[in-house]
């Protein structure tokens, strides 16, 4: 397995992103995983300019995109379960961000966005039939680009909390381009069993791991973590772990992100 980190672990701003870039195949991380709003205002406009300046700082650090994730953090507006309109515009976003995977050979977008999974009222049964129906046609735009829907807390968001509902909604369907985020935190918050790992792998494409609180994986949850890594490698995965991991106590920079991967590594490397 190869180990990578999101750059919300890093200060924001596009000054900050080739400081941290650099850095990241020295300390041992093969990828990176990009929240491009911590560095550019609206992703889905950026500028040819701006796509290529980026392209080449992975290429010089020999970085692979490992996926996309916060994707609509600045679009707070757009939902699925409110207007038609709004419900297209989201479409049309996420195709936007399905051609910036393809800029960066990324073959992964994270699919949480909470806030536009709002409910507003609207029945479970109906949710689905919605979302679905939304899935669909991310299905056939995709280009073999996976879309990764991501269990999120009860805390944080209205709509698709656990893997399971994931899977039970999903399972009937013929997707080939939606699977299912396997998201460590959200195991150990929402106290899943981690034998569904093993009964629907074949759902997943992608994986991020961190501590409750997106903190770096510690000794309070290692028998987790140990056993994930046991199942993912008894399943042949392939793909990246990619640390989700901010720095909530300002912690220096390259000392914290080398902790990180000391963590991911003992762990999973």
């Amino acid at each position: 397995m190869k180990l990578s980190i999101s750059n919300i672990i890093w200060p924001k701003g596009e000054e900050n992103l080739p400081e941290f870039l650099k850095a990241l195949p020295g300390i041992g991380f093969k990828g990176v995983e990009l929240a491009l709003n911590c560095f550019w205002e609206e992703p889905t406009t950026a500028s040819k300019a701006k796509l290529n300046w980026l392209s080449d700082h992975l290429k010089t650090s020999d970085l692979q995109v490992s996926a996309l994730h916060s994707l609509t953090y600045t679009r707070e507006d757009l939902e699925l379960f409110g207007s038609n309109q709004k419900r297209e515009e989201l479409l049309d976003y996420m195709k936007r961000y399905i051609d910036l995977a393809v800029k960066f050979d990324c073959k992964n977008l994270v699919l949480g966005s909470p806030k536009a999974r709002r409910k507003n009222g609207k029945k479970t049964e109906e949710c689905n039939r919605i979302f679905l129906d939304f899935l669909g046609y991310l299905n056939s735009y995709s280009q073999g680009i996976m879309i990764n829907i991501e269990p999120l807390h009860e805390s944080t968001c209205e709509y698709l909390n656990f893997f399971t509902e994931v899977v039970t909604l999903i399972e009937n369907s013929n997707f080939k381009n939606i699977k299912i985020q396997l998201d460590v935190r959200s195991f150990i918050e929402n106290e899943e069993p981690l034998d569904l790992i093993n009964k629907y792998y074949s759902y997943i494409s992608h994986c991020q791991v961190s501590d409750p609180g997106l903190l770096i994986p510690g000794n309070q949850h290692s028998g987790i973590h140990k056993k994930v890594s046991e199942l993912l490698i008894s399943n042949h995965y392939s793909g990246f772990i990619a640390g989700e991991i901010i720095n909530p106590r300002n912690i220096e920079k390259r000392e914290y992100l080398s902790s990180a991967y000391t963590s991911l590594s003992g762990y999973y490397g």
